[in-house]
């Protein structure tokens, strides 16, 4: 409980100033990000890896991960940035940089590794394409992600898959506290 508070924490306050993101002491190795895709219908984009790839192959995912590098450093929103471009290589899709909400940080027990958890609204998924990362894109309602906890998946997915569900639960959009 302490340690999923911790990282609670951290990511609220990363979230409020994603500068903080390359100057915090706590990130000892390269940001990750992690973007969830969801609808107005209230549908979330999820993906299911591909043999193809050499980090986790065959497992689920949010709707597209990747990894900053030395280029996207030289702009004035590398995150965004980078989410921009990983959804343009792994969906075929452009979208702004705008379009990123930035939800917080998630560093796991098991990879260390910092992850920036993103949200983007898209009217629909008809133009999404898969490529050789993505076996196949599952469109699936917030009240079903749940089940989709059960299969294999990154921590931080699973982190980003439990956030975004519960902040769309009807508990917490009367409680004020909808994201």
């Amino acid at each position: 409980m302490a340690k999923h508070f911790r990282q609670t924490v951290l990511a609220e306050k990363l979230a409020e100033d994603s500068a903080q993101i390359f100057s915090c002491a706590h990130l000892a190795n390269g940001l990750a990000v992690s973007v969830l895709l969801h609808d107005r219908e209230g549908r979330c984009l999820l993906a299911e890896r591909s043999g193809a790839v050499a980090l986790a192959p065959k497992t689920y995912s949010v709707s597209v991960t990747g990894a900053l590098d030395e280029q996207d450093l030289k702009v004035k929103d590398p995150v965004r940035s980078c989410t921009s471009q990983e959804c343009t290589e792994e969906l075929s899709i452009t979208l702004p940089e705008e379009s990123f909400q930035l939800s917080g940080i998630f560093i796991g027990e098991r990879k260390l590794q910092p992850s920036a958890l993103l949200l983007a609204a898209l009217p629909s998924f008809e133009d999404i394409m898969a490529n050789f990362e993505t076996r196949r894109f599952i469109s699936t309602r917030t009240d079903e992600l749940s089940r989709y906890a059960l299969l294999p998946m990154s921590e931080a997915a699973h982190f980003q898959l439990g956030l975004f569900e519960r902040a769309q639960s009807p508990s917490s959009t009367r409680s004020g506290t909808k994201q």
